[in-house]
């Protein structure tokens, strides 16, 4: 995300994220599901910007490496525009 902020010209200072990771037990025990908060409310972003920001996600090269078992939640915060 923030190589995608420094490429479009815009910062992404003071976002936060929060990773929680769910294991199942059964038949071994392995990550069942990933979910990631993004906390972008510190940061005054544009609706083009925050669209480029949450366009990331699907295109970074661990969750792609991820097994397709493993469950990915994506959650954003923005400040809300006016």
């Amino acid at each position: 995300m923030g190589m995608t902020a420094q490429e479009h010209g815009f910062s992404i200072d003071g976002a936060k994220a929060k990773t929680t990771k769910i294991m199942a037990q059964l038949p071994l025990r392995r990550i069942a599901e990933i979910i990631i908060k993004y906390d972008f409310s510190m940061c005054k972003l544009t609706e083009r910007q925050q669209i480029l920001i949450k366009n990331v996600p699907s295109l970074c090269p661990v969750s792609l490496s991820l097994s397709k078992e493993v469950k990915q939640i994506i959650d954003f915060q923005f400040l809300k525009i006016i």
